[in-house]
């Protein structure tokens, strides 16, 4: 049903912005009409690098109305996936983690995505733990909501994280929100080696 579609993803940015919108709208909403071809289609691409797994979810994201439990179903998976050491869904959260703040969603889209990215966070991958943080911080965003006191309890301990980055993604976002515990300094070694590789901003 979508094999069609797949081969004319190549020239999809050789259209203009409202082709390239429409073109998106078209597959949504075939995506609506028929959801476990969709969802099939979509397994059958795997995450694989260097496939178009990513387009068919902009194209979800240009019309989300409908798509709240599809798309919960697929970060679920994801998530799942990038768990158990899976590198092609590891490399994919960064593709498809934006799905988790779509705007005008239903509560419970936002409750069940809360839940899931929150477990995330006792994840073995820094990778699942980064995105599982940046996904919780934009879909409070998107819902209007703050963060709850056990949340911001996680994120804190993630400055102590064995992963670098993640420490440094985590003070970035921390500081930010000032939610820096009290008496809490950035490790000098770590100061210096995000300077070294051009993550200067996030600490300044």
């Amino acid at each position: 049903m979508f094999n069609d579609i797949q081969s004319k993803i190549d020239d999809f940015w050789k259209l203009e912005e409202k082709e390239q919108t429409d073109f998106l709208l078209k597959i949504n909403e075939r995506g609506k009409k028929d959801k476990a071809a969709f969802k099939k289609h979509l397994e059958e691409i795997g995450y694989e690098t260097g496939n178009n797994l990513s387009f068919f979810f902009e194209a979800i994201w240009a019309s989300p109305a409908g798509w709240d439990e599809f798309v919960y179903e697929q970060l679920h998976k994801l998530l799942n996936e990038a768990e158990n050491g899976n590198p092609g869904a590891i490399n994919k959260l960064g593709d498809i983690f934006y799905l988790t703040h779509l705007e005008g969603m239903t509560e419970s889209f936002y409750s069940k995505n809360l839940l899931l990215l929150n477990k995330g966070l006792n994840s073995s991958h820094p990778e699942v733990k980064q995105y599982c943080m940046e996904g919780i911080l934009d879909t409070r965003g998107a819902n209007n909501t703050q963060l709850t006191s056990e949340e911001i309890q996680k994120f804190q301990t993630l400055l102590k994280d064995d992963d670098f980055k993640l420490r440094i993604h985590t003070y970035s976002n921390l500081k930010e929100l000032n939610l820096i515990p009290i008496g809490f300094k950035l490790g000098k070694m770590d100061r210096i080696r995000a300077k070294l590789q051009g993550m200067g901003k996030l600490i300044n």
